[in-house]
């Protein structure tokens, strides 16, 4: 009798033990999966965010480049690499690159289990950071007393023009510019609301603070524009360009864009990329007042002019290029 007892016992012992064995694994299994699911959603958040950045990729002596981004629980490490160069190798051309994205999940996990991770990838064209159609694209009246003033032929050696003003049709009055404005001179088209759909700016998300590019300087009201500067500047209110004023980069203007000259005969502004104005027409229709440009555009030295070399770029997702668990391969 004693013996069968003992026999029972340990038979249930094990038993028992067994049980805690599966749900213990059960629960590593679960863990795992979830780790797993929130590391993925930790590294595509990794990888938008990084999308949404402007990283100096333009300069050609960079083949690569990676950056840590903190998100919720976790982290991404993403890593940028450029795989091919098109056309020409300047300092304008346009690459595709690949950039992958490691999530690490650091949610509280059992002891001795590992963290959850996930690595995706997705390839990108480096391009510029919003569409350029114009040296001047504007949603709101224009007056050009000289239209030197404004020239969509590229400045870059692969002479890429755009037009040299493209706006509503009547929305515009251009005086003296006969043989300016560049090869593609004015684009009118139907409406106001067509010219914002040919910025391909979501203005409402950038005044509602979603707009977490890197290296951007963002106006929050009316702002006069200083002697120099680069990059991609973004003006929620007016824009006052003085006589000394000067830009290497595209503006975004919510309102009007107003120039201060000494007299209507002589400018010394020069804004060398491109300018979108009136966009707060997307936000209340016709409540911007009109663009003046003043000045003499003689010599091409002055007013605003079309150059790739300064557009700012960032790296522009392909379609259907998107690849889970990269490191596996």
């Amino acid at each position: 009798m004693l013996a069968t007892t003992l026999l029972v016992t340990t038979l249930l012992t094990v038993m028992l033990a067994a049980s805690f064995l599966l749900v213990s694994a059960e629960q590593r299994t679960t863990d795992n999966s979830f780790g797993a699911a929130r590391a993925l959603a930790i590294a595509e958040a990794g990888l938008q965010s990084y999308f949404s950045m402007i990283r100096g990729l333009r300069d050609t002596t960079r083949s690569a480049d990676s950056v840590r981004i903190t998100v919720g629980n976790g982290y991404a490490d993403v890593v940028a690499q450029r795989l091919h160069g098109f056309g020409s190798t300047g300092a304008d051309s346009l690459s595709l690159w690949v950039v992958r994205s490691r999530g690490v999940d650091l949610t509280n996990v059992l002891s001795g289990q590992v963290q959850g991770t996930r690595s995706i990838a997705q390839f990108a064209e480096l391009s510029p950071v919003v569409p350029i159609h114009a040296a001047l694209l504007a949603a709101n009246p224009v007056y050009v007393n000289d239209g030197r003033l404004l020239n969509g032929d590229d400045a870059c050696s692969t002479n890429q023009p755009v037009y040299g003003l493209t706006t509503a049709a009547g929305d515009y009055a251009v005086n003296s510019h006969s043989g300016a404005l560049g090869q593609l001179g004015i684009q009118t088209l139907s409406s106001r609301t067509a010219v914002l759909d040919t910025a391909h700016v979501d203005w409402t998300q950038v005044v509602g603070a979603g707009f977490t590019a890197d290296s951007v300087q963002i106006a929050a009201g009316d702002y006069t524009l200083p002697g120099s500067g680069a990059g991609l500047l973004v003006v929620k209110g007016n824009l006052t360009v003085p006589g000394n004023g000067g830009w290497n980069g595209v503006i975004l203007v919510g309102g009007w864009l107003r120039t201060q000259t000494a007299n209507r005969r002589s400018a010394n502004y020069l804004i060398s990329g491109a300018v979108v104005t009136g966009l707060n027409n997307l936000i209340t229709p016709n409540s911007v007042g009109p663009d003046s440009l003043t000045g003499s555009g003689a010599g091409n030295s002055n007013g605003i002019r079309w150059s790739r070399c300064d557009a700012p770029l960032t790296l522009t997702p392909l379609a259907n290029a998107w690849v889970d668990t990269w490191s596996t391969y």
